[in-house]
């Protein structure tokens, strides 16, 4: 997925250097990890609307950094969210944690 990434920076917003490359990676992990904690409370709690808010931000950020299997996980997780499917939403959440820790391997 890194190399998805890279891909999409270079293309999308013309960011072909390392280093750069390298922050914003990093400060996309940064913010996947705080959110997933964020929702696996909010999970906890069973709060519908505040999941839909919460797994919304991620989706944007794996959409604006080019991570499309993260954002398509997101996609579908918001989905369950705002269906009230709880079953759904822990899927897609356990998904979610497993796409991280591939990115993660590859970092």
């Amino acid at each position: 997925m890194k190399e998805l990434i890279r891909e999409y920076l270079e293309a999308n917003l013309g960011i072909d250097d390392e280093e750069t490359t390298q922050m914003l990676l990093d400060s996309y992990m940064e913010t996947m990890t705080d959110g997933i904690a964020k929702i696996d409370e909010i999970l906890a709690a069973g709060d519908f609307s505040e999941l839909a808010r919460a797994v919304h931000a991620l989706k944007g950020c794996s959409a604006n950094i080019g991570a499309k299997p993260l954002h398509e996980c997101c996609l579908a997780l918001e989905a369950a969210a705002k269906g009230h499917d709880l079953a759904a939403a822990r899927e897609h959440f356990s998904s979610l944690r497993t796409l991280k820790a591939d990115l993660e391997q590859e970092l």
